[in-house]
């Protein structure tokens, strides 16, 4: 039997990676030796049981006692190494405000809103500038969640209270499943990976056009920020890689 896990984020610690299973695991020195990484399957993401997977530990509390419902997203802001967003398969949120204290320190809060969607949580981009707001994105179709539908939401937690709120900036994506999130904090753009490609939102804008000319239509499952004088953003398709220029 496996274990599933979820890295879809390095944090803003040298060497720091957490990963996700039911609970969140952390390593501070890149996964450890090369020996302890050994038996880590870096193709399915996963490990066989009787082994270990590096040197991650487990810090905190389990998330979840289902093992349908696991961390499908984490994400912290390079400003602030404490706080870290955390999204589950089945839609919950939770926060953590001392993501770097001691294992067994770290602390969670459950993030609600009466307008989050019971879907999977494909990707959290947090504020570069400002750890309590974050855009999260949502897999599966509005269809299934009449009542609580949307692909995107821009995101804010209040120092104070914890309270979360939502604006659902879906506009004109339509219902199908948004894969991947990412924030351009140099210009304030906003990329969304869909089943259909990539799709940006320009700052101050309500509309999501076409990310760029070129990609093809197809399902886009990662997608990640890389800033030079000339390439604006990386986009990874399936096994092929797309780079906007400015």
């Amino acid at each position: 039997s496996t274990r599933d896990w979820s890295s879809d984020v390095c944090s803003s610690d040298l060497g720091t990676w957490f990963m996700g299973g039911q609970s969140v695991w952390r390593t501070k020195d890149n996964g450890g030796t090369p020996e302890q990484l050994a038996p880590c399957n870096e193709v399915s993401g996963t490990v066989e049981d009787s082994s270990t997977c590096g040197d991650f530990v487990r810090v905190g509390t389990a998330l979840s006692d289902d093992p349908s419902n696991y961390i499908a997203a984490l994400a912290r802001s390079a400003s602030d190494s404490e706080t870290l967003w955390i999204g589950m398969r089945q839609g919950q949120l939770y926060l953590s405000r001392n993501a770097a204290a001691d294992d067994s320190d770290v602390a969670y809060a459950s993030l609600t809103n009466s307008a989050l969607p019971g879907r999977f949580i494909s990707g959290i981009a947090v504020d570069p500038a400002d750890a309590n707001h974050a855009y999260v994105s949502f897999s599966g179709y509005s269809a299934y969640t009449p009542d609580t539908p949307g692909h995107v939401f821009d995101a804010r937690v209040n120092a104070a209270t914890g309270a979360l709120s939502l604006t659902d900036i879906s506009a004109n994506i339509g219902d199908q499943p948004v894969t991947g999130i990412a924030f351009d904090s140099a210009t304030g753009d906003l990329f969304a990976a869909t089943d259909f490609g990539v799709l940006r939102l320009p700052s101050g804008t309500s509309s999501w056009v076409d990310a760029g000319s070129g990609l093809p239509r197809t399902s886009t499952f990662a997608r990640s920020e890389e800033h030079t004088s000339e390439l604006q953003s990386r986009v990874d398709i399936s096994y092929a890689v797309f780079c906007l220029k400015k």
